[in-house]
């Protein structure tokens, strides 16, 4: 999912895409747009002194928002936001003032359902995550330390039933059954 986040969030302009902003000394400055070749709006993006700052929406060409971020001199901080084309929200985290994901994140079925939620700390997973079927029922525990699995992870089918048990210590698999 990471991956995907990245993505997202490129800063790049394709050379058939219109850029329209105003620069400052040969710098981004204040609100800028960026239109899809078709002319639909692509990116809101506020800058300062050329580095994103404030908020910055994507959109998909059908015009869905498909992320929105918050910055501070090119770094992200408050929330991030991304959405799937039918304007369900797919994913959710929280960042501090250095850009480090902190809290709880959260990622959503195309349906609106919780999939999973999980907590960081420092850019490092914390605490257990959840794993949910879309009938809401568990489908895993997963325990984190300091980003490393570090426990007993359970995982159910979607009646509920536990299919599996693994016993992690710093992140290496020392038991698994049922």
């Amino acid at each position: 999912m990471f991956v995907f986040f990245i993505l997202a969030c490129s800063d790049q302009i394709h050379s058939k895409e219109k850029a329209v902003g105003k620069t400052l000394k040969g710098k981004r400055e204040g609100t800028w747009k960026i239109y899809y070749p078709n002319g639909k709006i692509k990116e809101i993006l506020d800058y300062k002194g050329d580095s994103l700052h404030g908020n910055r929406i994507t959109y998909y060409e059908n015009g869905k928002v498909f992320t929105n971020a918050h910055y501070n001199m090119g770094i992200f901080v408050d929330s991030f936001f991304l959405y799937y084309q039918n304007g369900q929200l797919q994913w959710e985290s929280w960042f501090d003032s250095t850009g480090k994901s902190q809290g709880t994140n959260k990622n959503y079925y195309e349906t609106g359902e919780l999939r999973a939620i999980g907590q960081t700390l420092n850019d490092k997973d914390e605490d257990t995550t959840k794993g949910f079927y879309k009938n809401k029922k568990i489908m895993y525990f997963i325990p984190y330390k300091n980003g490393k699995k570090q426990g007993t992870a359970l995982y159910f089918d979607e009646e509920g039933k536990q299919t599996k048990k693994e016993i992690y210590k710093d992140d290496s698999l020392i038991k698994t059954g049922r």
